[in-house]
């Protein structure tokens, strides 16, 4: 009897332990994938009005920038070094900081190296160049623009700031900035029924894009 009281005490503990990583797992989910997107409307409205870079100096940031989402798009690790010794300051620190706890890069060695890394394993970056909204004063300018990364088939709205200095001819970082543009989920969401909806929707169009359908 002793020997069948602590089988049933063993599976009970299995089962409690099952049930709190399945609702670990389901949480972690639904926090992941019930982020809120900032409206298309409200992102427009980030990059209104232009500016006070003289319009040569909007041109020359944009190229920049327009150059950085280029070597993104194609993300060719070997191409890393090249690509930072032509778009970053040969002199002085390089910093660009990531979307995540602890990305803070700094120096041009450890900037490529990071580069090369997003380029393996990160998404497909889109950067608005565009339209970016550029300020300047002197031989400095600064820059925030939008974007998205692509990864698994849907958009994650982010957010691009830098620091350029001119270079000559060429406007090159010192300083690049990333940050998601989105909201976490509340607690309140886990009590709407669209939430689960959404939810639903999400998982299910990820399953049949990974499927190829």
């Amino acid at each position: 009897m002793r020997g069948r009281g602590r089988f049933h005490w063993v599976l009970r503990t299995l089962g409690a332990i099952l049930i709190g990583w399945a609702c670990f797992a389901a949480g972690f989910v639904a926090y992941t994938h019930l982020r809120r997107s900032v409206t298309a409307e409200k992102r427009g409205q980030y990059l209104q009005p232009a500016g006070d870079a003289p319009a040569a100096v909007e041109t020359g940031v944009r190229q920049t920038l327009r150059a950085f989402g280029d070597g993104y798009a194609r993300r060719d690790p070997n191409a890393a070094a090249a690509f930072t010794d032509r778009l970053f300051a040969a002199n002085g620190d390089a910093l660009l900081l990531g979307v995540n706890g602890g990305e803070w890069i700094r120096g041009r060695q450890a900037v490529t190296q990071f580069i090369g890394d997003d380029w393996r394993y990160w998404g497909d970056l889109k950067v608005d160049s565009s339209n970016a909204v550029v300020w300047s004063q002197g031989d400095v300018a600064w820059t925030a623009t939008t974007g998205a990364l692509r990864t698994r088939g849907s958009d994650r709205p982010l957010r691009l700031t830098a620091v350029l200095i001119r270079e000559g001819n060429q406007w090159r970082f010192r300083q690049v900035v990333f940050q998601w543009d989105d909201h976490d989920p509340e607690t309140r969401d886990l009590f709407r029924p669209e939430s689960y909806f959404q939810l639903w929707h999400r998982l299910t169009g990820k399953l049949l894009r990974h499927d190829g359908r």
